[in-house]
């Protein structure tokens, strides 16, 4: 069963007392079919920050949007336990919904808890599924190039540094299901000592065998309205090239669908892509093509 959703939104329709109006979604989530303006509370990567301010931006809903910092993927239970902390911050005498604009990440979000504000989540794996819109465009990508490292231009150019300068100096840093490139060699170093830490950075440097291909995802261009072909990514897509060509690697260039932030910021919560998770209740991972479910907290 799916919650209730309350907003404090000002509406002529409500009465004279000033309580607020109750806005219950369809059985299956859908906000947009009540003309009730919700207060969104948006937590999001910052690895998805041009789609997510588009979004919000588009959206007939009130939506505040908090950026994560990219580098929290690197544990999963720091991520998680940042994702909570803001989520209990989150109050609900003046929020409706607080969407997470993640995926399952590694189950960084399994096991967050709704406090008193109902979360709603993609069934996503991670970031990718995001960036292609729908997890079924994902697993024709997954099942026919399973070898492909995945690139954008805000993941490249997010992190401890910024812009281009970041993205040439780790031009390798992408996105694979389920992994990610180990800390930079000054990090290990620290850690270790130089030999351990170039002994590490040998073993660790063979995930590089097991791929075969760079994408690079493109978004729809707010200057032009091009994605592939759009001139404003061309310095990313000459970064992206650059690593397929020392790995060996095929480059290929995807178009980005951001229907399924679109959709998670607009209200359009359907049960097939977007659950609700009601308050009181926590996200569950199925590990089926579900990915994510709504359940009671231990």
């Amino acid at each position: 069963m799916e919650p209730t959703l309350t907003s404090t939104a000002p509406n002529p329709a409500s009465s004279s007392s000033g309580a607020p109006e109750t806005v219950a979604p369809s059985s299956h989530g859908d906000a947009r079919r009540s003309s009730k303006i919700l207060r969104i509370k948006a937590l999001a990567c910052e690895v998805l920050a041009r789609q997510v301010y588009l979004a919000a931006a588009q959206s007939p809903h009130a939506v505040d949007v908090e950026m994560l910092e990219k580098g929290l993927h690197d544990n999963a239970d720091t991520l998680r336990s940042e994702l909570q902390r803001r989520i209990d911050a989150v109050p609900e005498t003046r929020y409706d919904a607080v969407v997470l604009v993640y995926g399952l990440c590694n189950r960084a979000t399994e096991g967050l808890l709704a406090q008193r504000v109902p979360l709603v989540l993609a069934r996503a794996h991670d970031c990718i599924t995001l960036y292609l819109g729908s997890r079924q465009r994902y697993a024709e990508q997954f099942d026919a190039h399973p070898g492909t490292y995945y690139f954008s231009a805000e993941w490249l150019e997010r992190g401890a540094a910024s812009g281009l300068a970041a993205a040439g100096a780790a031009a390798d840093e992408g996105m694979a299901y389920g992994s990610r490139l180990p800390s930079k060699f000054e990090t290990l170093v620290r850690q270790y000592g130089e030999d351990n830490a170039r002994y590490l950075m040998e073993v660790m440097g063979s995930w590089r065998q097991h791929y075969t291909r760079a994408a690079y995802i493109g978004q729809p261009c707010t200057r032009c309205d091009l994605v592939s072909a759009c001139s404003h990514d061309a310095p990313y897509h000459a970064r992206v090239r650059a690593a397929a060509e020392r790995n060996g690697w095929q480059y290929v260039e995807l178009d980005g669908d951001s229907n399924l932030v679109a959709r998670l910021l607009e209200g359009s919560w359907d049960e097939e892509d977007i659950i609700v998770v009601p308050a009181g209740s926590t996200i569950v991972a199925t590990f089926d093509e579900r990915v994510v479910r709504a359940g009671n907290p231990d």
